[in-house]
């Protein structure tokens, strides 16, 4: 890593801080940065850039409140509390190197619920955690490592044709591991539905946008998640929603309790939701 300090771009808002340099994709003229989305104490001039990272970027310090805001998420809808979660100590001497401390809490929440191991696509068990040219493989697909985070430069990375590569335009860990969690508790839902969008909500080119627009009932947009194309939707009683939209088409899927959160999730979106059988 090659650390910077400086004003950078996160989420559309104004940050000061630690940055790779090595991960800086571009810059944008602090001027058409809104007031009220400058996160510093500093007084910032007009003629002042903002660095803007690659989405797989190393963890940034502005992004540990949404980071720990997911987990809370996660928590809530698994029916888990924190206290539940309260072993950062023995979770690190399982790891087989010192971990960044984002990979910890993810490893702290799941550590204890054996579903998270035992998928298809899962998360590696700590105790088998291995490291490969400076990489630690945590996330499996039939019990082979396809995911990792590259310790170097705390990003992630992906094995493929017998090797590793770290993409530009990969989501970074934060958000592959929150997404990963959220998909593996809506799966275990008692109902599990897909379905297909139509209407303004497919040609929609933020989808966040589009659902504030349609309107989400007593749904909540976990905004803090932030992956382009991809809106989670959650509710009180633990009902779960994936939207994916590239403008082309969108899709849904769905994990609820009971179908009451189905019809919920079908009243939303008023008539442009067509589930499959």
């Amino acid at each position: 890593m090659k650390m910077m300090t400086g004003l950078y771009c996160y989420n559309r808002k104004l940050f000061y801080g630690q940055y790779d340099e090595q991960q800086v994709s571009g810059r944008i003229s602090c001027k058409i940065i809104k007031a009220d989305s400058n996160m510093t104490n500093r007084e910032i001039g007009e003629d002042e850039f903002a660095v803007m990272l690659f989405d797989n970027h190393s963890f940034l310090e502005a992004e540990g409140p949404d980071f720990l805001a997911c987990l809370n998420v996660a928590m809530m809808l698994d029916g888990r509390s924190a206290k539940q979660c309260d072993g950062i100590v023995s979770i690190e001497k399982l790891l087989p190197v010192h971990a960044p401390l984002e990979f910890v809490n993810v490893y702290e929440m799941i550590c204890d619920c054996d579903y998270y191991f035992t998928a298809e696509e899962h998360f590696i068990r700590p105790n088998e955690l291995s490291i490969e040219k400076n990489i630690i493989g945590f996330f499996a697909k039939k019990n082979k490592p396809v995911v990792g985070l590259d310790i170097q430069s705390g990003r992630l990375a992906r094995y493929g044709k017998g090797e590793w590569t770290i993409e530009n335009g990969d989501i970074s860990f934060f958000r592959f591991s929150i997404m990963h969690i959220l998909l593996n508790i809506l799966e275990r839902q008692n109902i599990v539905k897909k379905g297909r969008l139509k209407g303004s909500l497919v040609s929609a080119l933020n989808i966040e946008r589009a659902l504030d627009k349609n309107g989400t009932g007593n749904f909540h947009i976990l905004r803090e998640l932030g992956i382009y194309g991809v809106a989670v939707l959650y509710d009180d009683n633990g009902t779960i929603v994936r939207i994916r939209s590239n403008g082309t088409y969108g899709d849904v899927y769905i994990g609820a309790k009971e179908l009451q959160g189905v019809n919920a999730v079908l009243d939303v979106f008023k008539g442009k939701l067509n589930l499959m059988d």
